[in-house]
């Protein structure tokens, strides 16, 4: 009973059709993104430093959905061969407590940094080498089309829209 329908990528469009059994009046709008202000909020100063030879970096809530906890096991396995890398996660959420407490248990403290909510994530991102989207489920990511704008490559689970993003 829509005039439109109206979804954040085509993957969303294609599942949103499939289950609905709807293909009139649907299309795809992707999120506005103002690449010149992003570039420049990226030029602030970051009190921080790069502690390790690779700095990697993701950025969203710290809910279930976004995989934080997958992504500390796999840094947790990856920081068994010793390898000179940290993590910066920007963000805040319901599981903080619960990330904060597996970080310590495992001693992954001098690996990987909550950084909290950051009104401004550009600057930080301006200094990771790369950013990891650990997500189950996206519509279109924000942030990696974000970091794409800073020239991070990125390192991505397969949820929706991340193959119109960076193509596969």
């Amino acid at each position: 009973k829509y005039q439109k329908i109206i979804c954040v990528s085509q993957s969303v469009k294609n599942v949103f059709e499939k289950k609905f059994k709807i293909k009139e009046n649907t299309y795809v709008q992707y999120n506005p993104v103002d690449e010149n202000r992003i570039v420049e909020l990226s030029k602030q100063h970051v009190s921080l430093s790069k502690k390790k030879s690779i700095l990697l970096g993701t950025i969203g809530r710290l809910e279930h959905q976004k995989g934080y906890a997958r992504l500390l096991q796999c840094i947790k396995q990856v920081a068994i061969e010793n390898l000179d890398f940290e993590i910066w996660i920007i963000g805040d959420g319901s599981q903080r407590k619960e990330l904060e407490r597996y970080i310590k248990t495992n001693d992954l403290d001098n690996i990987v940094t909550l950084l909290g909510f950051q009104q401004n994530p550009y600057k930080y991102m301006r200094c990771c080498d790369a950013f990891i989207c650990s997500s189950y489920a996206e519509g279109f990511s924000t942030a990696a089309t974000e970091s794409l704008i800073l020239g991070k490559p990125i390192f991505t689970v397969d949820c929706a829209g991340m193959i119109e993003l960076i193509g596969a």
